[in-house]
């Protein structure tokens, strides 16, 4: 994987991150300290354990274990993405949009993962 690779999947990311934030504006006053905060969190989270795996990419189970976490921020965020639609704050289609973007950046950690020696670097 090349730079280049890892700043497309930074970037699905970082689309992610916005459109939540964006979608959770609209979101009930009394869900901004506990939903929009949550399914924030998680998003941004995303696209940061992404840029801190990469550039420790010299420590190979530090960096692999940050794209571990940042799939584990990917299933998060769909969790309240469901809680969204659960609650009636969010439309199928728009949920469906949403997770698909999830899923894309989840299939692309798993290849980064899978073929981690191609990007690693050895000292």
């Amino acid at each position: 994987m090349s730079e280049i690779e890892s700043q497309h999947i930074y970037q699905l990311a970082l689309k992610l991150q916005r459109e939540i934030f964006e979608m959770t504006k609209g979101l009930p006053t009394e869900e901004r300290f506990s939903l929009s905060f949550q399914i924030r969190k998680t998003s941004r989270t995303i696209g940061a354990k992404i840029a801190d795996s990469w550039y420790k990419r010299r420590y190979t189970a530090y960096s692999l274990a940050k794209l571990s976490d940042a799939c584990s921020e990917c299933a998060k965020t769909r969790h309240w993405l469901q809680t969204c639609v659960d609650c009636e704050y969010l439309d199928a289609a728009r949920f469906e949009d949403l997770t698909k973007q999830c899923l894309a950046i989840l299939d692309e950690l798993h290849a980064m993962i899978r073929e981690s020696e191609s990007w690693q670097v050895t000292l």
